[in-house]
């Protein structure tokens, strides 16, 4: 016979895990543990990356004050030697030309031995304004407004690190906004798998550091998540789900030049998979209002390409010609040949850092790609032949868009494609697979695919922190040190102590593990969006 005081303490194990559940299964409780996980993770990716060492980040920071300091474009100046893109220069406070320094460093000096010697602490004093010239030339300005305000007030080292975590906060906020649009879906196991495969240490990385790409990354996943959510029950969507895919895509539109590209193959994907209901839904005043505000972002975005293009007129500049009387056949091959010819590519999608010299481990690309390429044939074999149609097509254009992207400007750029270009389009590819497994499979919530989800969270979890250790690793004693790595990052101001380090790692992974749990598996959660679905016109 139990005694009545292992009763007692059993009842209140209960209580207690009843009010862990109910805590952590409230709607606003979710969104924060999510954006703390991812906040933390990014902050990490952050403190052990000296301020200039992310690839083009002095560029992208120049541009960015620029921009918060109202010049949207700049002078444009000569260009340097052997530099085929236009440079601008723009007057500044002195840091940013002391930002500018840096990136000879890092591209140069620091391949040879402990690359953090190349942070300059930018504890020069006060100079005044200086001229400091960026290659982003006419780049679209929304994104480098949005993230360098913080250095319109403080144009110091500490505005600097303002400015990466003020980035940090938004790619954060897409990326919980993603996951908690999958909420929206009845079955979503296999889509969370591939949500959480398209978060490869390249994306969490860039979204970590002052660079375009990783906003355009970011609002590109939160894109495709909307859009799957939408897609599985268009006529019953919240308005609310479906304005947040107009102002990712929107966003995503307004980021870069090439981004409208990628926000349009989303949305073609989510009509192809809504079927018969695309009419239906397009009646939806919302799904009308924001598909016009989605098509004027893109719009915009081409007629400042056309009025300011990045790439402006190269004759007048006298930029070399590489290939300006090859045939548009040879420049095809070519540009295919530099993206496939090798598996450098696929690296770069996965784990490249600081000006593409630091690599992941490959065991961390090979374990990655197997798990997509398992993901994405379980797709094609339990998808019904016409669901893997928008499947099919977007391989097709994962494939074949950069290389024509690449191949129209290649006579002026050489070959200049980098992984990170594809990701947009490159992380719907998991996303999709998974959703259309979750809609052909089931809605069984068995173990088996509770411990999918667990060995996928594990294996991010793991990849994610093999990079970091990298690339610590590389900053601490160079590139081919053997001493001990102590995590202690001496270049960076804040949190630079060992412990602080261990707290946000554990941070981290408990935030999202718990956040993604609860948005996997909790009843509550789905109960929550399923009386939206009754609400919703």
């Amino acid at each position: 016979m139990p005694s009545p005081e292992s009763d007692l303490q059993l009842k209140d194990s209960k209580h207690f895990k009843k009010f862990l559940l109910s805590l952590f299964t409230k709607r606003s409780i979710t969104i924060g543990t999510l954006f703390a996980g991812f906040f933390l993770l990014m902050s990490i990716w952050s403190v052990i990356s000296p301020i200039g060492s992310g690839n083009d980040e002095p560029a992208q920071i120049i541009k960015a004050a620029g921009v918060a300091h109202g010049n949207l474009v700049g002078k444009h100046i000569n260009p340097l030697p052997d530099y085929p893109v236009p440079i601008t220069a723009i007057n500044l406070p002195s840091i940013f030309k002391d930002v500018q320094s840096s990136s000879d460093c890092f591209v140069t000096m620091a391949p040879l031995g402990n690359r953090a010697v190349c942070e300059f602490r930018f504890l020069n004093k006060y100079k005044g304004y200086q001229y400091a010239w960026t290659y982003m030339g006419a780049y679209p300005p929304t994104y480098y407004f949005v993230t360098g305000l913080p250095t319109d007030p403080m144009p110091t080292q500490t505005g600097l690190v303002f400015m990466r975590e003020w980035n940090i906060a938004i790619n954060s906020a897409l990326l919980t906004a993603a996951v908690m649009s999958l909420a929206f879906l009845k079955r979503r196991t296999f889509t969370l798998i591939g949500f959480l495969l398209a978060l490869t240490p390249t994306v969490i990385y860039y979204g970590s550091v002052i660079n375009a790409s990783g906003a355009e990354i970011d609002a590109a996943i939160c894109t495709w998540a909307t859009a799957m959510a939408i897609a599985s029950d268009p006529l019953r969507s919240s308005r609310g789900l479906i304005a947040k895919l107009g102002i990712s895509g929107s966003y995503l539109c307004l980021v870069r030049v090439v981004s409208p590209i990628w926000a349009l193959a989303a949305g073609i994907v989510m009509f192809l998979l809504m079927g018969k209901s695309v009419k239906d839904f397009m009646k939806r005043r919302a799904a009308q209002f924001w598909l016009l505000i989605v098509a004027l972002a893109g719009l915009s975005t081409a007629i400042w390409a056309a009025l300011a293009p990045p790439l402006v007129n190269t004759g007048k500049y006298n930029f070399p010609h590489y290939f300006i009387s090859s045939s548009p056949l040879y420049l095809l091959k070519r540009a295919f040949l530099d993206q496939y010819g090798s598996i450098s590519m696929t690296h770069q999608m996965v784990g490249i850092f600081s000006w593409d010299t630091i690599y992941a481990p490959s065991a961390v690309v090979a374990i990655w790609v197997a798990a997509v390429v398992v993901l994405l044939l379980a797709s094609l074999l339990i998808a019904r032949k016409l669901n893997a149609v928008p499947l099919i097509l977007l391989l097709f254009a994962t494939v074949a868009m950069p290389v024509v992207l690449e191949a129209d400007q290649i006579r002026w750029l050489t070959d200049f494609w980098q992984g990170r270009y594809s990701l947009p389009l490159v992380v719907g590819v998991p996303i999709v697979a998974g959703f259309l497994i979750d809609k052909h499979l089931g809605g069984q919530k068995t173990a088996t695919l509770k411990l999918l989800t667990g060995i996928t969270f594990l294996i991010f979890i793991i990849c994610q922190f093999a990079s970091i250790y990298t690339v610590l690793k590389v900053f601490e004693v160079g590139q081919n040190g053997h001493g001990p790595v102590l995590f202690h990052y001496y270049w960076y101001e804040y949190a630079s102590s060992t412990p602080w380090f261990y707290l946000m790692a554990i941070g981290a992974v408990i935030f999202l593990g718990s956040g993604i749990w609860t948005v996997a598996y909790s009843p509550k959660i789905a109960s929550i969006y399923e009386s939206k679905r009754l609400k919703s016109n």
